[in-house]
C-alpha cells in the first residue's frame, strides 16, 4: 500500500466530508470538517485505509470518523 503515490490520470479529488477528529476535548484552534485531496490511486480500499492517516498527518489529530466522496475540484 503505497499513500504516497502519483496523481491518478483522471485527477479526480477526494472529498473527505463530515470529519469527526480526536482532540481528547483539547483546546485547539478549529479543524476543518471538510478537506480535498488529490486522488493517488484507484484502489477504493487503499483510499479508505490511507485517508485517516493523510487526514493525521496534515493536522496532527487523529480522527474518530469520516466520509469520502469523489470529484473535480471546483475553482474557487
Amino acid at each position: 500500500m503505497n499513500c504516497e503515490g502519483c496523481l491518478c490520470k483522471n485527477m479526480e479529488k477526494i472529498i473527505v466530508t463530515n470529519i469527526e477528529w480526536d482532540t481528547d476535548r483539547e483546546d485547539i484552534p478549529e479543524l476543518p470538517t471538510e478537506v480535498s485531496l488529490d486522488r493517488w490511486t484507484d484502489d477504493e480500499e487503499e483510499i479508505l485505509d490511507c485517508t485517516a492517516d493523510i487526514l493525521s498527518d496534515l493536522y496532527g489529530f487523529c480522527v474518530f470518523s469520516f466520509e469520502i466522496h469523489y470529484g473535480k475540484e471546483e475553482n474557487k
